[in-house]
């Protein structure tokens, strides 16, 4: 049985793919200003043993709401495709996400921080 989204064979040489190459997440601030919305573009993949060929085939998205955020779905390994065993939550990915950005945030902020210190020579 095939796995969706991971390479499928054409004929013996080529291999086709949908995949999503961009996700963009939008997190408006307040109460009133709506709800978080994922949104994945998509890809095709041609491969061949002449090279690989890109092009877009559309996009799907949906928005994260108090009705769904508990929602849960498996986590899959992305060279597999199989389920690994674990699910998470729509709220979950967002907290995640959130979580992320704090961390690198953290991580720049730091690093600009060395940066200028030993700019100014200071330890």
């Amino acid at each position: 049985m095939s796995k969706p989204y991971l390479p499928e064979p054409v004929d013996p040489t080529s291999t086709i793919q949908l995949r999503y190459h961009q996700c963009f997440i939008s997190r408006p601030y307040g109460d009133d200003a709506g709800q978080p919305y994922v949104n994945y573009r998509e890809e095709t993949i041609i491969a061949d043993s002449k090279g690989k060929v890109t092009e877009p085939a559309g996009e799907c998205g949906m928005g994260i709401t108090d009705d769904n955020e508990d929602e849960e779905f498996d986590i899959l390994n992305p060279g597999t495709g199989e389920p690994t065993g674990k699910v998470m939550t729509y709220a979950e990915l967002l907290a995640g996400i959130d979580s992320l950005y704090i961390h690198v945030a953290i991580a720049r902020d730091e690093a600009a921080a060395g940066n200028a210190a030993q700019y100014h020579g200071r330890p």
